[in-house]
């Protein structure tokens, strides 16, 4: 096959990995795909193993490359919102991560939803009062298991492990920062009252950059 340019899109998803390489005119030319299995209990959990989802992503970009002969111009990544874990100081997960329909926060939301601060925060951060979102599940975190809340040096998603382990930079996209429930997508902060809820210092949440951030 004739070299050609190309370019990598990662889709880790709740179900599965997904990994296309494409041409610059577009071209699919390549896709690789991982089942993944979510981790439930009676209780209403939802989990993920974040270093398998990684082992798996890392197997899709491989059996992508290889084929090709030739690494890709860049590469992209898309992952579902609304997932959080605590990590120690290497970023290594102090546990699962929860993923978006994880019910275990509920009575963190019902706390918040139709106060004064629960009105404020959805005003700045545009994400609604919900068990899905970070904001809750922190806080809930914070009440059910706080020798891990104590013992996290961050709280990240999905996004942001993955980047981590692929550039070794512990960020976030504003987009997905904006799902969490902390972040005031206006000035592209973290939002003081939330975090403060939460119990936590921005310091403990991944950097927040724009989606077009490029790594050389």
């Amino acid at each position: 096959m004739a070299r050609k340019d190309y370019i990598i899109g990662i889709d880790a998803g709740t179900s599965g990995i997904k990994a296309l390489a494409f041409s610059w005119k577009g071209e699919l030319l390549h896709t690789e795909k991982r089942q993944l299995e979510v981790l439930s209990s009676e209780h209403g959990w939802m989990e993920h193993d974040a270093e398998l989802i990684y082992q798996n992503t890392l197997s899709c970009l491989i059996d992508l490359i290889t084929p090709m002969g030739y690494s890709p111009m860049g590469i992209g990544f898309c992952t579902f919102m609304h997932s959080i874990m605590a990590v120690d100081k290497q970023v290594k997960p102090l546990g699962n991560l929860q993923l978006w329909n994880d019910n275990r926060s509920a009575p963190a939301a019902s706390i918040l939803r139709n106060t004064a601060d629960g009105n404020d925060i959805y005003a700045r951060t545009g994400t609604p009062i919900h068990p899905m979102s970070p904001l809750t599940k922190l806080r809930q975190m914070r009440v059910s298991d706080p020798e891990s809340f104590k013992k996290a040096a961050w709280f990240i998603g999905i996004k942001e492990y993955l980047l981590y382990k692929f550039t070794g930079r512990l960020i976030l996209d504003y987009s997905t920062a904006s799902a969490t429930g902390m972040f005031d997508s206006r000035k592209k902060i973290w939002y003081a009252p939330a975090l403060d809820w939460c119990g936590i210092k921005g310091s403990r949440l991944a950097e927040p950059v724009s989606s077009l951030e490029f790594f050389p």
